[in-house]
């Protein structure tokens, strides 16, 4: 990178929050080359938290353990709720199992997903490292000409699409040396794979885009179905949770693949199959 987008990275990452921090930092990783980034940008943060999958693994596979002695120790105490809530402290303890570990990953997940989002729909300010009066003038720009707000979370995506089909360039009129710059700038940014541009958004475009929010639903499905049957902890759960955990997966994963861009939708479909080996290896 060089340094005059350092110097911009570090001054964003005093000034900006939690969601454009992290829009910041994803955003130096992803800008070599946009599509192709978000799939190895899953697989890395797979590997980097691969000890944390080990350290989940191995408390799931205690508390399956302790599932007989817990059963137990209801038995014993059983019409007592606060004996029964102190006793299993206790063997928790004495197993070194955490039982809100869990829901670290999800949290993980979450915050990744958010930061990937926060990249895809600001590349002007994340990839470009634009300066900040240049982006204003240029999503003015397309609020004019388009009819939407600066509010709007595709604003800077609409830029894009401008410059590169000559709209916003050929309505600029003469043009001051940095926004020349910048326009070559985006104009030769990258945002796509095997030709597809990983920035549509199916819901807007439809047709083949509407494969998307299916195959992120897919993926969801048979990731669920195979720790259902394989995850440790996932396989003595009872109907209820492992089918809930399924309708609730391939629901979320239809939502985001329908109404963000693409990109998203690679990047759950990505991780959501690497689970699936990362569990088979575990196993």
């Amino acid at each position: 990178m060089s340094a005059a987008k350092t110097t911009v990275m570090q001054t964003d990452i005093h000034r900006y929050g939690l969601m454009e921090l992290l829009g910041v930092l994803l955003g130096a990783v992803m800008s070599v080359c946009y599509g192709a980034t978000i799939i190895l940008f899953t697989l890395f943060t797979k590997v980097i938290l691969l000890p944390l999958s080990v350290w989940l693994h191995k408390n799931g596979i205690k508390i399956v353990k302790l599932q007989a002695s817990i059963n137990g120790m209801k038995a014993d105490y059983y019409g007592d709720g606060a004996a029964i809530a102190e006793k299993q402290s206790e063997l928790y303890k004495q197993a070194h199992y955490h039982p809100l570990l869990n829901l670290v990953p999800i949290g993980i997940q979450l915050i990744l997903l958010m930061g990937l989002v926060e990249v895809i729909y600001h590349p002007l300010t994340y990839l470009l490292h634009l300066d900040t009066g240049i982006i204003s003038q240029l999503t003015d720009a397309a609020v004019s000409l388009r009819g939407l707000t600066v509010a709007s979370n595709s604003i800077q995506l609409t830029v894009v699409e401008l410059v590169k089909n000559g709209t916003l360039t050929s309505a600029s009129g003469a043009l001051s040396p940095a926004m020349s710059a910048a326009l070559a700038q985006i104009g030769g940014l990258n945002m796509t794979l095997l030709g597809v541009d990983v920035c549509a958004i199916p819901s807007i475009l439809g047709g083949a885009y509407a494969l998307a929010p299916l195959a992120a639903a897919l993926s969801s499905w048979l990731l669920c179905l195979y720790q259902n049957h394989q995850n440790v902890l996932q396989s003595e759960q009872g109907l209820l949770n492992k089918y809930g955990t399924m309708a609730l997966s391939v629901g979320l994963s239809l939502y985001l693949g329908w109404f963000v861009p693409l990109g998203v939708a690679l990047y759950w479909i990505v991780s959501n199959l690497f689970a699936i080996l990362q569990t088979a290896v575990l196993n």
